[in-house]
Parts: structure tokens; sequence; C-alpha cells
């Protein structure tokens, strides 16, 4: 049942993260053309750090699973 769950959470911030990445590049096509645009900067800015927060989350995810799948060989 835990496997199952991570799995799913998993796969539910990776689905994040991709939309995430899509947005993250989509705003960087627009500071491309108004790159003297601060409100711009500021929305790149904060997408980048969602972007290492859902990464972050993700390696954290696997490391979960790493450490559960060890206990259990034990």
């Amino acid at each position: 049942a835990m496997t199952n769950d991570l799995a799913a959470r998993i796969k539910s911030v990776v689905a994040d993260l991709g939309f995430s990445c899509i947005e993250l590049i989509e705003k960087l096509g627009l500071y491309q053309q108004h790159h003297h645009d601060q409100t711009l900067k500021q929305e790149l800015e904060t997408l980048c750090h969602r972007v290492i927060e859902k990464v972050t989350s993700i390696l954290s995810s696997f490391h979960r699973q790493c450490v559960s799948s060890t206990d259990l060989l034990r």
C-alpha cells in the first residue's frame, strides 16, 4: 500500500513538474520578446523556484522509495 501511495505521489508531482516546465518555457518566450518587463522577470523567478521545488520533491520521493525498499530487504 505504501509503495502504491508513493508511486501515485511521484506520478502526480512529475505531472505537476511537466506543467510547470511548460509554463516556464512559455514565459521565457515572452521574456525574450519583452526583456525589460520586470513583472515578467519576477514571474520567471517564481516559476524557476517552483520547478526546483518540484524536482526536489521528486528526488525526495525517490529517496523514500529506496529507503523503503532497502528496509523490506532486511
